[in-house]
Formats: C-alpha cells, sequence, structure tokens
C-alpha cells in the first residue's frame, strides 16, 4: 500500500511539481489529473494507516539500521 501511494506522490513530482512548483501554475486542462493522483495518493495512506501504519520518525529509521549492521557484524565473525 505505502509503495502505491509513492508510486502516485512520485508521478505528481514529475508530471507537476517539476514543471509547476506552484500549485496555481498548473494549467486547468491538468486540474483533473493531478486532483485524481493527490486523492489516490491520501487514500493509499489511509489505507495502511487504517490497519495500523505509521510514519518512522529518523530516530526510528536510524535505530533500524543499527540493528541491521549489529546483525551483520555478527554474522561476519
Amino acid at each position: 500500500m505505502i509503495w502505491k501511494a509513492n508510486a502516485y506522490y512520485l508521478q505528481i513530482q514529475q508530471r507537476y511539481k517539476a514543471k509547476y512548483p506552484n500549485p496555481a501554475d498548473v494549467p486547468p486542462e491538468l486540474h483533473e489529473d493531478y486532483r485524481r493522483l493527490s486523492n489516490e495518493n491520501l487514500a493509499w495512506f489511509a489505507k495502511a494507516e487504517s490497519l495500523g501504519w505509521t510514519q518512522k520518525t529518523p530516530e526510528q529509521e536510524a535505530s533500524y539500521l543499527q540493528s541491521i549492521q549489529r546483525e551483520r557484524a555478527k554474522r561476519e565473525q
């Protein structure tokens, strides 16, 4: 689900934010597609959150990466 949400976000980035940094500059004929992508992005994140997913904090991510490094070090001994 998170991958789908991120895929929609990347499409928004590539199609719109890279070309139109200010949302008001998006041409009117593209508003519907922009809105659709945005709604899909939000919907997939909402589905994941309803199942208990939460965004990791930088501290949680660092702790996770450290645990991987510790495990690798154990296996290399």
